[in-house]
């Protein structure tokens, strides 16, 4: 059986792990930024929460990725209540 191009660069499967991981908690972030930016505060929170929760699992709290999704989950959590309540008085 061929080897893959990771295995010829001597990447094992923990690495190859790893890399995917930090990749999905990458695009997360991307996805909930995109998302905030069209003012949808309640996607985005939900994004934002999932690569937090994701990281937090596979990266620990420490881990910059962590530490940022976890205060984008905040500040977009406040957006979304600021936004509701606005909805509510017009």
């Amino acid at each position: 059986m061929a080897k893959s191009q990771m295995e010829e660069n001597g990447i094992d499967d923990k690495q190859r792990y790893g890399t995917i991981i930090t990749t999905i908690i990458i695009a997360h972030y991307n996805y909930g930024t995109e998302l905030e930016y069209i003012k949808e505060y309640h996607s985005s929170f939900e994004i934002f929460s999932q690569g937090y929760q994701l990281a937090l699992k596979e990266l620990g709290s420490e881990h910059p990725l962590t530490i940022t999704l976890e205060q984008n989950t905040l500040n977009v959590s406040v957006k979304k209540k600021v936004a509701l309540a606005v909805i509510k008085l017009t």
